[in-house]
């Protein structure tokens, strides 16, 4: 499964390295010293499983934002009130 969610979405690690997401191993990417965006992308989708089957929130919260917005939209005014 192609991880959209890694498509824009990052997390940095404790020590300054990028992550696809919490479950994937760090990249050797380092939060402060990229300067190729798409370079980075690059690599740091190299840390995700060629079987990810992942189906957290990240993945769910980007699908909806980008294929449904407004209903996106409602679910987090939903949730935060």
């Amino acid at each position: 499964m192609r991880c959209f969610a890694a498509d824009r979405d990052f997390e940095v690690n404790n020590d300054g390295r990028v992550m696809a997401c919490h479950d994937c191993r760090p990249s050797s990417v380092k939060a402060t010293n990229f300067e190729d965006y798409e370079k980075m992308k690059g690599e740091v989708k190299k840390t995700i499983p060629k079987n990810c089957t992942c189906f957290y929130d990240c993945y769910y919260n980007t699908m909806t934002f980008k294929e449904k917005p407004l209903t996106y939209l409602k679910d987090v005014i939903k949730y935060r009130s």
